[in-house]
């Protein structure tokens, strides 16, 4: 995606997206390269080390909520919380 694409999907203005990727570029979490079609634009995406710590964010929220459902909700809970991620899975469906 260009910072252009970045920016409308995450609802803030260029500016303040210029801002965010510049900074995850420092850090070596993004790249940027020529888009295929349009010389003018450039398309960031994640490097080797971006994709990694995203996939360690994801387990480590994966493993507290998973830690959670188990040690403070009781059985009636858990089984309220997957009729209800059945319902909210089914409403996600309707867009696709």
């Amino acid at each position: 995606m260009s910072t252009n694409d970045l920016a409308a999907a995450e609802r803030v203005r260029p500016q303040s997206m210029t801002i965010t990727v510049r900074a995850l570029e420092e850090a070596g979490l993004i790249g940027r390269k020529p888009h295929p079609t349009d010389g003018r634009t450039m398309l960031i995406q994640l490097t080797r080390k971006g994709v990694k710590t995203l996939e360690d964010i994801f387990e480590v929220r994966e493993d507290w909520l998973n830690s959670v459902i188990v040690e403070k909700l009781t059985d009636t809970e858990r089984l309220e919380l997957q009729r209800g991620l059945a319902l909210i899975k089914r409403i996600v469906d309707t867009r696709e």
